[in-house]
């Protein structure tokens, strides 16, 4: 499980049948959202009296779908941007599928402090249809 790994933007991985990700802003020195809406609106000087909506906000979930396997992993570039993907499919041909996905968001001033990082499994996810 990668959990604990660098700046890597959305990490995913497969466990147990299950597309498990995590995204973990650790690279404060680059300018954001934020950073440059303050910017651009001239506010600086109280920039530090501000609510930074996005400032350690780690974004994690979960995808299981009933006889899914990974599919493979491929690589490319999408707006001048490198990705690596991974791809899921059916075991076998079905009709239907149900896929349930799980999220959490939480405040954590390092990925280690996120709760999804030191579950045993996903069961603390709140999974929908």
């Amino acid at each position: 499980m990668p959990c604990g790994g660098g700046d890597i933007g959305l990490n995913v991985w497969v466990e147990n049948g299950e597309v498990l990700f995590y995204h973990h802003r650790t690279r404060n020195n680059i300018e954001d959202i934020f950073d440059y809406t303050v910017r651009l609106e001239g506010m600086n000087s109280v920039k530090s009296q501000l609510f930074n909506p996005i400032k350690n906000n780690t974004i994690g979930g979960s995808l299981q779908g009933t006889n899914m396997k990974p599919a493979g992993i491929n690589s490319g570039n999408y707006a001048d941007v490198s990705f690596t993907s991974l791809s899921i499919k059916s075991i076998k041909f079905i009709r239907s599928q149900q896929i349930k996905i799980g999220l959490h968001v939480e405040r954590s001033n390092t990925l280690a402090d996120f709760e999804f990082c030191k579950r045993p499994t996903n069961s603390n996810l709140r999974l929908r249809n």
